[in-house]
C-alpha cells in the first residue's frame, strides 16, 4: 500500500506512550487493509514531492546530446557540466557532501557514475601532486518536477546561446 495524504491529527497514548496519527487519504491506501490490520507495519511519513515526467526527462537528454555535439564533447561530459551548473548537491546529515580527487584528471568529468562540481580549494599531497575539492553533485534521476526544470532551464539557455532550437516534435 502506498499513497498520499495529510495528517490530519497526532494523538498520544498517555498509558503506552505511543502516538496514533490520522491520515486523510483516498481508498487506494486501503488495498489489503484487512491482511495487515493489528501487524506490524513499517511507517514512513516525508512530504509528498511531485516526480519528474517523462516529457521533461526526454527534452533534458535532447539537450544534452544537441549541446556536446556542438560543444565537440561526451554526453557524458556535457551532462556533468549542466549538473554542475544548475544542479543540486548531495546532502549528508544537512551539509554538502565533499569529495578529494587528483587535480587535472578530466575522466572526472566523463563519469556516468557519479557527478562532481569543482571547487577553487587545491592542496599539494606530500608527493607534489595537486588534489582538487570537488562538491558531490546528486543525479538528475534523483530529482523532482522543480528540481528537473531548473535544469531544462539551465540547459535550454546554454542551447540558445549556442543557436540551439529545439523543436517541439524533436522531443515528444
Amino acid at each position: 500500500m502506498k499513497g498520499t495524504g495529510k495528517i490530519k491529527s497526532v494523538l498520544r497514548d498517555t498509558t503506552s506512550g505511543r502516538y496514533l496519527v490520522q491520515v486523510e487519504t483516498d481508498s487506494r491506501i486501503l488495498a489489503g487493509y484487512e491482511e495487515l490490520q493489528n501487524e506490524e507495519v513499517d511507517v514512513i511519513i516525508k512530504k509528498h514531492r511531485k516526480k519528474r515526467n517523462l516529457d521533461q526527462n526526454a527534452l533534458y537528454w535532447c539537450y544534452v546530446t544537441e549541446l556536446a555535439h556542438v560543444a565537440k564533447q561526451s554526453i557524458a561530459w556535457m551532462h556533468n557540466h549542466l549538473l554542475a551548473h544548475y544542479g543540486y548537491p548531495f546532502m549528508v546529515s544537512g551539509k554538502v557532501a565533499m569529495v578529494v580527487l587528483p587535480d587535472g584528471d578530466e575522466t572526472i568529468q566523463e563519469s556516468e557514475t557519479f557527478h562532481v562540481k569543482p571547487t577553487s580549494q587545491v592542496k599539494e599531497g606530500r608527493d607534489g601532486t595537486p588534489w582538487r575539492t570537488y562538491i558531490v553533485m546528486r543525479g538528475s534521476s534523483t530529482y523532482n518536477t522543480q528540481e528537473m526544470s531548473r535544469l531544462i532551464e539551465g540547459a535550454e539557455r546554454e542551447a540558445k546561446a549556442c543557436g540551439i532550437h529545439l523543436e517541439e516534435h524533436y522531443y515528444k
